[in-house]
């Protein structure tokens, strides 16, 4: 056990002030700071919307975002059929994700870039294409240049949902003596979310339409409700106003100044981050917006939308021919609550904490505490936990964790973190945080490979997806005894591997009742007459408590589908479903015998094209 009792020093309020062109922090207390008090403001004018802008654009230094880049639920409860099926792996029960496939147990939606395919799923000896739902079905704002591409999905009963993203470009032309130059000017960005009547697959009719400028950046659907954030970044842009524009039928309209929303002490606001919700029943829609950094996490409970905006120090900021000592060399991430129900949204408490989230599994609500899991510093890492009352005061932290590593990857369950940091060696901490004020590690295990996504198997076992001297681990942990967890089982593909769920934890099938485990791996494995075999497909496991990890077989497709750029599998009553970015198969899940194959897309290409 690491010596921790540093970790449980006086709380730190972290403040970085803005001087003689250096970044100087100052560490008032080590931690996270209250700023519910100055909270969210609004402009009471166009001038005062402008005037905040240009002043925090003067005041910029470096600023970087992070992209966002899951409790799975049997039976999708967005279901309107009676067999039993897999969801989208989600983070939060009820809090349904956004995703290029779904499935509502007798029908596969899958996105591409360019649109959806409808496939008819169930019974397998039916796996057919039933229709493609293109540009057309977005409504008149988007008209013939515009550029458009898909970017998720959902699925209710009768409806599919689509999220795409829409832009014009403006094209000219320059001439040169000896030749020419042609370019692409950007017009500003819209996401657009789409309610498509699919009652008859076959023929969708288009119900609704809204959007709002920006890019999509991440959606959550609970209950009817559709929440989509998008980020727009600031700028002026000609015959138009400074103001985000939302969609009214076909019209795009100023978002009212009452929506949008500024925090005084952020220094380098320069984007937009809105969050637009849609009821996809009564057909309307709310949209708020925040003057932010780049927002770079969304964590969305059954209550409450929170948003991280990170503001950086930099590895090592000068101040003339002198430099910042390690120490202060860390950045802060400001975490911004919004409260929601329905199409009603209340931003009602902002925070600082030190230090940055790796991924939405960083962050968790649990009986109206938001716990927060972060990296510290660049050049001396080490990891801290941050407990939050409901209007966002620190109320206990646990800071010094694994002094020179980072976070790989965190879950909460329960009242318990189990938190996986990596440099030089390869600890699995639990944290335990039963008590708010006082989280403390009660058990560490170190072992060699680390896990990059972490998934609860049952109040007892947590299952690690990682790697392993370049090669995917899958572990089972045994976390029974908090204090002394263990690895009871691993699986190891020897050679060399990886695999895009340690990314995307969408791409991972779990489901403990079937003790089904499914994972997309790539690479190059021993044979076993010593040479190496390509290996490429969906890896279908058993995994028990009881029996730990067994490899069923492996569902391939081919060399190249790994560069398709989709990995998806799901499961309707006894059939297991392999998606790739051309071709679905379906195979029985006692034996994995292949039942059909079937191409959704011709395409020549599986890349964004500009349609113009």
């Amino acid at each position: 056990m690491r010596q921790l009792e540093k970790s449980l020093a006086s709380l730190v309020i972290v403040a970085c002030v803005m001087a003689s062109g250096a970044i100087v922090i100052s560490l008032t207390k080590p931690g996270a700071g209250d700023r519910s008090s100055l909270f969210l403001s609004t402009f009471a004018s166009e001038e005062a919307l402008k005037g905040f802008v240009e002043d925090s654009m003067q005041n910029q230094r470096h600023s970087y975002g992070i992209g966002e880049q899951p409790m799975l639920t049997p039976k999708s409860p967005s279901s309107d059929s009676d067999l039993s099926h897999s969801g989208t792996n989600v983070q939060v029960a009820g809090v349904d994700e956004l995703d290029m496939v779904k499935t509502d147990g007798q029908y596969i939606y899958v996105a591409n870039s360019t649109g959806v395919s409808i496939v008819r799923a169930y019974p397998p000896e039916l796996l057919s294409n039933v229709t493609f739902i293109d540009r057309s079905y977005l409504g008149p704002f988007v008209n013939d240049t515009m550029s458009v591409y898909f970017t998720g999905l959902f699925v209710l009963p009768g409806k599919l949902i689509t999220v795409s993203c829409a832009q014009d470009l403006y094209y000219w032309r320059t001439y040169s003596p000896t030749e020419a130059y042609v370019a692409w000017a950007p017009t500003e960005q819209w996401s657009i979310v789409s309610v498509i009547d699919i009652a008859d697959p076959a023929h969708p009719t288009l119900e609704y339409t809204a959007g709002v400028t920006g890019w999509p950046s991440s959606g959550r659907l609970v209950g009817d409700t559709v929440y989509l954030v998008t980020s727009d970044t600031i700028g002026i842009w000609e015959n138009r106003t400074l103001a985000p524009r939302v969609l009214e039928g076909s019209i795009a309209k100023d978002l009212s100044l009452s929506k949008i929303r500024y925090d005084p002490e952020m220094k380098d606001a320069h984007s937009f981050t809105s969050i637009l919700a849609v009821d996809t029943s009564s057909r309307t829609e709310n949209c708020e917006s925040i003057i932010t950094g780049y927002s770079s996490t969304m964590y969305m409970s059954t209550a409450s939308i929170f948003l991280t905006v990170q503001k950086w120090g930099g590895m090592r900021v000068m101040a003339g021919s002198a430099s910042l000592a390690p120490e202060d060399d860390f950045g802060s991430t400001t975490i911004y609550k919004v409260a929601f129900d329905g199409l009603s949204m209340t931003p009602v408490a902002s925070a600082d904490v030190r230090g940055w989230v790796h991924d939405q599994f960083s962050l968790d609500e649990k009986d109206s505490y938001l716990r927060v899991a972060t990296t510290t510093s660049w050049s001396n890492q080490s990891s801290a936990v941050y407990v939050l009352d409901e209007n966002l005061h620190l109320v206990g932290s646990l800071v010094g964790i694994a002094q020179g590593e980072s976070i790989y990857s965190a879950r909460f369950v329960d009242d318990t973190l189990y938190l996986v940091t990596f440099r030089r060696t390869d600890p699995l901490f639990v944290i335990d945080l039963s008590i708010p004020s006082l989280p403390r590690v009660v058990g560490e295990l170190t072992m060699p490979g680390f896990s990059n996504y972490l998934h609860p198997m049952d109040k007892d076992h947590i299952l690690g997806i990682g790697s392993l001297d370049g090669n995917v681990k899958i572990s089972v942990y045994d976390v029974s005894n908090p204090t002394a967890p263990v690895e009871a089982a691993q699986w190891v593909l020897e050679g060399y591997s990886s695999s895009y769920a340690i990314y995307d934890h969408k791409e991972v099938l779990y489901d403990g009742g079937l003790g089904l485990l499914v994972v997309p791996i790539s690479g190059y494995s021993w044979s076993y007459n010593g040479s190496m075999d390509s290996v490429n497909g969906e890896f279908v496991f058993n995994v028990s408590v009881d029996n730990g990890i067994e490899l069923r077989g492996i569902v391939t497709f081919g060399q190249n589908t790994n560069y398709y750029g989709l990995r998806r599998a799901l499961y309707i009553e006894d059939c297991l479903y392999t998606v790739s970015g051309s071709t679905i198969k379906a195979s029985l899940l006692s034996d994995l015998t292949e039942v059909a194959s079937l191409v959704y897309d011709d395409s020549s290409s599986y890349y964004w094209r500009a349609m113009v």
